[in-house]
């Protein structure tokens, strides 16, 4: 920017005053925030044992221990069975045809059992696990810098200015 001027009545020189000068300047720089969020999964248990055991499936271990129980009813059962038919051959004198009742017993078809029962249902269970998170926040950087107004007139110029000429 560039000012002359003369001073009325003055014989001086006009003077030439020079001055550079720079705006000011405001930087804004900015991050967002940021939220990490991670989920572990949960835990999922299924109990079906008994639920298994109600419909006639069992374990490895628990099949093996009914099977010996019921193979033990069922030889005391058949036992008892022996000897009662072997009382009954003995007592002849009540005049009974034994042979042929036991045979007869022994030949007809058992009726079949039906057994209603309840089914359970299976145990199940989800234990959720806790959500953690990580949060960063937000960064605003501001950088400033001032105008600057810089007299660049050299020293041996002197003189009035009328700046409102």
């Amino acid at each position: 920017m560039q000012i002359s001027g003369r001073q009325a009545g003055q014989n001086q020189p006009a003077v030439k005053l020079q001055l550079a000068s720079r705006p000011p300047k405001i930087e804004v720089h900015s991050q967002p925030a940021k939220v990490e969020i991670a989920n572990r999964s949960g835990v999922l248990e299924i109990n079906a044992k008994d639920s298994r055991a109600s419909y006639g499936i069992y374990t490895v271990a628990e099949f093996s221990r009914r099977a010996a129980r019921q193979a033990k009813q069922r030889t005391l059962a058949a036992i008892g069975t022996i000897a009662a038919e072997g009382d009954r051959l003995m007592r002849i004198e009540t005049g009974e045809n034994v042979v042929p009742a036991i045979a007869a017993e022994h030949n007809a078809e058992p009726v079949p059992e039906i057994t209603w029962g309840y089914v359970t249902r299976p145990s199940i269970r989800y234990t959720p696990q806790p959500v953690s998170y990580q949060v960063q926040p937000h960064q605003v950087d501001i950088k400033v810098e001032s105008g600057v107004v810089e007299n660049l007139t050299p020293p041996a110029m002197s003189g009035w200015i009328d700046v409102m000429a």
